[in-house]
């Protein structure tokens, strides 16, 4: 940690006084921006179907290089953690990306939305252990959201 924050500290010094202001506010994450490589500062976001894969404020979005199918969780702080990876990162394949020429059509099937609710019992789950969120959504559907009968089935 003391590493960290020294290099940090320096990186911070190289910014005009204004900038590092703004910059004192931001979060310093252990993890590289696999895009830049440098070290995430502010928002990270991470690849919740890739077993490491991580892009900073300023890689994010659709030039990023990643496969544009994938969802990421934007961490804030250091003390967000999300569901293990459904892959590994070894099957996580970088794309170029397209020109707009290039691009497919959006096919019909649309990934499903998670509401907040289904989201923050899927994380529950997950923090007691219980780490296969296809199973635990299922279970929260067929129990209505009882998260007693949820538990109680997966005891």
């Amino acid at each position: 940690p003391e590493m960290a924050q020294e290099l940090a500290d320096e990186i911070k010094e190289s910014y005009e006084p204004e900038v590092a202001a703004k910059e004192e506010e931001k979060v310093l994450h252990r993890a590289l921006c696999d895009n830049c490589e440098k070290i995430i500062m502010g928002v990270r976001y991470k690849c919740i179907q890739c077993d490491d894969f991580d892009l900073c404020e300023d890689c994010e979005g659709a030039n990023s290089g990643h496969d544009a199918t994938h969802v990421f969780a934007k961490l804030k702080t250091t003390e967000q953690t999300i569901p293990k990876p459904s892959k590994p990162a070894s099957e996580c394949d970088v794309v170029a990306p397209q020109e707009e020429s290039e691009k497919e059509e959006p096919s019909p099937a649309q990934p499903e939305v998670i509401s907040p609710e289904m989201q923050e019992k899927l994380d529950t789950l997950n923090a007691m252990g219980f780490t296969d969120a296809n199973r635990n959504m299922q279970l929260i559907r067929d129990n209505n959201g009882d998260m007693e009968a949820v538990l109680d089935q997966l005891l």
